[in-house]
């Protein structure tokens, strides 16, 4: 008997057989600042379609579905390893897959074998989600394609803070050297409420935790460059600066800020 796939497994399948139909897809997908997590969103055309990847069909799994006010809406699961030629009236399937339909919820099943997707329950449009589906496409970001697969355990995904800096650090690759004031003046969007609670975290981060950033706090005010292009003569006034402080070196940061839990 097959194994049963996992979450990201199912998730990859999916994400192969949407690509293949040309829908632009994005992976672990928060939706709203501390909102729900959608293991795909896909975007083709005007269409807005959430598909949730789970190992086994369940009305929990019909709830989650049915809480995305969105244009289409799925459920991916494994596909029985053996189909009857006769659905019986009874059958706990047959009667998920009214739910679904009764719920305007596609159901997507795939192959433990073959690893094909069936689409047993073709998802509606719902054209009452078109705004919602709208505010939705806003949110997504480049970073939500690469990041992390979707189905991924352990919650690493693309946040508003990893996309924050991951701006921070364009512009310091562009220009090393620059100071906090140079990346304010050339950030153009970040998650926080204010341009001063920015400034704080920001730096804060880039102290702390982010250890591809090298902060030179013998310049006043500090200067920051990416750990992997530091310029010798940098460094080297680091290390003479304070030679009790070895967390003035790179290599000193980096340790450091191993040790830290950064925010997600």
């Amino acid at each position: 008997m097959p194994t049963i796939p996992s979450e990201q497994e199912l998730a990859a399948d999916v994400v192969r057989w949407l690509t293949a139909q040309h829908w632009d897809v994005y992976h672990e997908v928060r939706i709203g600042f501390t909102g729900h997590i959608a293991d795909i969103v896909a975007v083709r055309g005007p269409l807005l379609w959430i598909i949730e990847c789970k190992r086994s069909l369940t009305l929990n799994v019909l709830a989650q579905a049915d809480r995305w006010n969105v244009l289409k809406r799925s459920i991916a699961v494994p596909r029985p390893a053996r189909i009857g030629t006769r659905k019986k009236p009874d059958d706990p399937r047959a009667f998920a897959y009214r739910v679904a339909r009764r719920f305007k919820i596609g159901v997507l099943e795939v192959g433990t074998r073959d690893r094909k997707v069936y689409e047993l329950v073709p998802a509606p449009i719902i054209r009452a989600n078109r705004a919602a589906s709208r505010r939705i496409r806003r949110t997504l970001h480049p970073g939500h394609k690469t990041h992390a697969p979707a189905g991924s355990a352990g919650g690493s995904r693309w946040t508003p803070y990893r996309q924050t800096l991951a701006e921070v650090r364009a512009i310091i690759s562009a220009a090393p050297g620059c100071t906090l004031a140079d990346i304010m003046q050339q950030l153009q969007n970040h998650h926080y409420p204010t341009d001063g609670s920015a400034r704080s975290c920001i730096s804060s981060a880039l102290k702390q935790w982010e250890d591809w950033c090298f902060v030179d706090e013998s310049a006043m005010p500090c200067r920051y460059y990416l750990a992997e292009n530091i310029p010798p003569e940098v460094q080297q006034t680091a290390m003479l600066i304070d030679i009790n402080s070895p967390d003035l070196t790179a290599e000193g940061q980096a340790n450091t800020k191993k040790k830290i839990n950064p925010p997600q």
